[in-house]
């Protein structure tokens, strides 16, 4: 099983490479390459992935690996689908699977583990508030509190109701930050004019 698991994850992080380098050969338009994590690519300019998606279509049919919604409309496994947002539109993450995207239309796009994605949203008001210390109160779901060496007696509704050792699902809040990790990725980068393309305001970062 530990095998299988390697396999699959390791092909998954060669599909999204594959993503990015459709990304990065610009080619004519100039490309800005922003953000990327399992299952998801984020660029500014537009993209043609139909070549790219041809082949993974292909694969797909040769593995059976698709299938047909209740509309009828089949969908493959491994292809990448625009997500229909259009400039002008800002974008600001913190992390993996920490991010908002503010459409042309101000509305905001959360996605964070573990905040409800439109109550998210709205409690943000706006996309200067997503930074570190703001605290989702509305949207911060739920935790789980593990609740060991209980042994214990209670009087509900006339009864004896004995509780032992327990897991309480309660309402929750979530604080926006940056791990560890990511703040000594940060620590150590700097931004250098990008070298392919002499355009203002695209750079990459380098150690």
């Amino acid at each position: 099983m530990r095998g299988a698991s390697v396999w699959v994850t390791a092909w998954s992080r060669k599909r999204l490479a594959d993503g990015i380098d459709v990304v990065t050969q610009r080619g004519k338009e100039p490309m800005n390459f922003i953000y990327s994590d399992t299952d998801s690519i984020k660029y500014t300019g537009s993209v043609d992935f139909s070549e790219y998606n041809r082949t993974v279509e292909e694969q797909a049919l040769r593995w059976k690996a698709y299938a047909a919604d209740r509309n009828g409309v089949v969908h493959y496994m491994g292809v990448f689908e625009d997500e229909g947002y259009k400039l002008p539109n800002r974008f600001k993450t913190l992390g993996a699977k920490k991010y908002v995207l503010e459409d042309k239309d101000k509305r905001l796009h959360i996605t964070i583990a573990g905040v409800n994605k439109k109550k998210g949203g709205e409690e943000l008001q706006k996309i200067e508030n997503f930074k570190e210390g703001f605290v989702f109160n509305k949207a911060g779901g739920t935790e789980s509190v593990f609740n060991d060496h209980i042994d214990m007696i209670i009087q509900r509704d006339g009864h004896d109701l004995h509780i032992t050792d327990n897991v309480v699902i309660r309402d929750s809040s979530y604080t926006l930050g940056i791990t560890a990790e990511y703040r000594a990725i940060l620590n150590g980068v700097m931004e250098i004019k990008y070298s392919d393309h002499d355009i203002e305001g695209l750079f990459k970062v380098k150690k």
